[in-house]
């Protein structure tokens, strides 16, 4: 059994280079290669996989579904909400390929307590500033990332997944 610790203000962190964007936002330090098939895929936590070509709402739905599993908070926010200590804020966008004419990919972002947007590209990028407002991002110059939604997320208690 992996016990998977929620800490989106870590100050270090052990993993970094075996963590992807999504565990990046969540703030979940452990390798992703000892979580199973999944990874740190939107799902994970219940072993759910998005569809080759999926939508916002299969996305957002295994988003929820993992935070729930993790015992962590969360409500729909615009960039003005006032985040209190305990919580922090992350973007969600769904990755649409031209060359493959299809949505098959996403992205995650947190903000810092400072009001920076940061995120990790893939598993063996390091965490990067990248901006000031959450509503655009450019990773990859084949796909274009469409914002779905922020949300505010509040510390849960951490999750055991067995493997």
């Amino acid at each position: 059994m992996i016990s998977l610790e929620v800490n989106p203000f870590r100050a270090e962190w052990k993993n970094i280079i075996k963590t992807n964007c999504y565990a990046y936002a969540l703030g979940l330090d452990y390798n992703y290669e000892d979580l199973g098939i999944n990874g740190y895929e939107p799902g994970f936590t219940y072993d759910l996989k998005l569809p080759s070509n999926f939508d916002g709402s299969d996305l957002i739905n295994n988003v929820v579904k993992d935070l729930d599993n993790l015992g962590i908070d969360f409500r729909h926010v615009n960039d003005f909400y006032k985040l209190k200590d305990d919580e922090w804020r992350i973007a969600i966008y769904g990755g649409y390929r031209y060359s493959c004419d299809m949505f098959d990919d996403y992205h995650f972002m947190k903000q810092t307590k400072d009001g920076i947007w940061i995120h990790k590209s893939g598993y063996y990028g390091k965490p990067i500033c990248l901006q000031t407002s959450p509503k655009k991002c450019y990773i990859d110059e084949d796909i274009l990332y469409h914002h779905i939604t922020t949300l505010c997320l509040k510390k849960g208690n951490g999750y055991d997944k067995n493997i």
